[in-house]
């Protein structure tokens, strides 16, 4: 039982992502790094890193970044991150969908859903900073 709750532990995922984090990262030199990758980068997969992104320590999401930009420098199918942003986005009452469809940008992205998406996690994120509801504000206040 204790090795179990081990496996569920934020360092333990963070060990994790840094391999998958490193692992990218030597794709991105490769001649071939399609093939490298080809199980991660599916939509699926994506969308589990998406939901790291969404709900996870910051310590954990600067992994979960690191491994987006890899995967963009490898230049994956632009439709495999648009399928991943329609999966994470299904469920009307998830934060994925509350950050695609709820945040009003500035600025729009009307061919991209994916960087619609990531553009709008960081206003929401700004918004959070920066609002008096918001937990991590008390202390400017």
């Amino acid at each position: 039982m204790k090795s179990l709750r081990k496996l569920y532990s934020e360092s333990f995922l963070r060990r994790l992502l840094r391999l998958v984090e490193i692992f990218t990262s030597i794709a991105t030199t490769s001649p071939y790094p399609l093939s490298m990758v080809q199980r991660v980068a599916n939509p699926e997969q994506l969308k589990t890193l998406l939901n790291l992104l969404l709900l996870s320590s910051p310590r954990i999401k600067i992994v979960v970044l690191k491994i987006i930009q890899n995967l963009i420098k490898i230049a994956i199918p632009f439709e495999v991150f648009e399928e991943t942003i329609k999966r994470i986005t299904k469920d009307p009452k998830s934060q994925a969908y509350d950050i695609l469809n709820k945040v009003v940008p500035s600025v729009t992205f009307d061919e991209s859903q994916f960087l619609r998406f990531l553009y709008n996690y960081l206003l929401s994120i700004r918004h959070k900073m920066w609002t008096k509801s918001g937990i991590e504000c008390k202390i400017i206040f």
